[in-house]
């Protein structure tokens, strides 16, 4: 199980070796539960490490449940699975060209 230091540290090392250089966006397949022992979301350790990065959350929950009760912020965008390649494709462009 990842807890939330272990995502902070992978996040860092890899921050500072610089493989988020030219990264815009992250898309994560799953829903990022609350770490139980510091109440913190995986989502809100990858915005303090990379505070300009765009978060899609693709999920089988409906989008709803996703932003109600499984996810603490709504600092993210939504997908719902299962989708297409050109389906993801839209939803990146339209993450990066939103202002």
């Amino acid at each position: 199980s990842l807890t939330t230091e272990d995502l902070y540290n992978k996040l860092y090392q890899f921050k500072y070796a610089g493989y988020f250089k030219y990264t815009k966006c992250i898309i994560i397949g799953r829903i990022l539960f609350k770490n139980t022992f510091t109440d913190t979301t995986y989502e809100e350790v990858l915005k303090d490490v990379l505070p300009d990065i765009k978060i899609i959350l693709a999920s089988g929950y409906s989008e709803e449940i996703a932003r109600r009760e499984l996810a603490s912020s709504n600092d993210f965008e939504f997908m719902a699975k299962p989708f297409s390649l050109g389906d993801l494709t839209k939803k990146v462009f339209d993450v990066l060209n939103k202002k």
